[in-house]
């Protein structure tokens, strides 16, 4: 395996090699394993967590366009429990993802690798962005979110390497941008 194999990759190639020989690797094995290490997430989250959570949406609220690299669902069921619906959007539904970024489902949590609540929506190989990277409307809003509205992205370390994040918002533009990340 080389060095710099992409991690999300080496998950892809994971679940393929010890799905059943369906050929399908959004078997009853990919999701069972989903929900094995993200089911009841919520009573494992800390008290710190918490306050982080209701930092993040507070400024949702406030208009903030909220995306994540992390597949949880916390921050939805943090919302849920303060008495707001917040959505789970992933990229395979095209036009939603171009409501996002149109701003009209404001109260929405883009998961750009999917979220384990719907396991056909989890990718975790590039080829699976292929439909909406070629979307030439939606890529066009989200360019111009790209280049007027600030973020909040929820991720840790070195997320924004992800080569998907990276299709999505760091196509050549005329703005420069400055990412600061923090793991949580």
């Amino acid at each position: 395996m080389q060095e710099d194999k992409n991690l999300v990759h080496v998950a892809h190639d994971l679940i393929q090699k010890l799905s059943p020989r369906t050929g399908n690797v959004r078997s009853t094995f990919f999701k069972d394993c989903l929900y094995e290490v993200f089911d009841d997430l919520e009573c494992k989250m800390e008290h710190a967590g918490k306050h982080l959570l209701r930092s993040v949406l507070q400024l949702m609220e406030s208009g903030a366009l909220v995306l994540t690299t992390n597949f949880d669902n916390l921050l939805e069921i943090y919302a849920a429990h303060q008495g707001t619906k917040l959505e789970s959007l992933d990229l395979t539904d095209e036009k939603k993802v171009l409501e996002w970024a149109q701003e009209k489902r404001r109260l929405s949590v883009l998961h750009i690798h999917g979220v384990y609540t719907n396991p056909s929506g989890i990718v975790l190989h590039p080829a699976g962005y292929q439909n909406v990277l070629r979307n030439t409307e939606v890529m066009r809003e989200i360019q111009k979110l790209y280049e007027t509205k600030s973020f909040v992205f929820l991720g840790c370390g070195r997320t924004v390497d992800d080569t998907t994040f990276q299709a999505l918002f760091w196509r050549r533009s005329n703005t420069s941008r400055t990412w600061s990340t923090s793991c949580w």
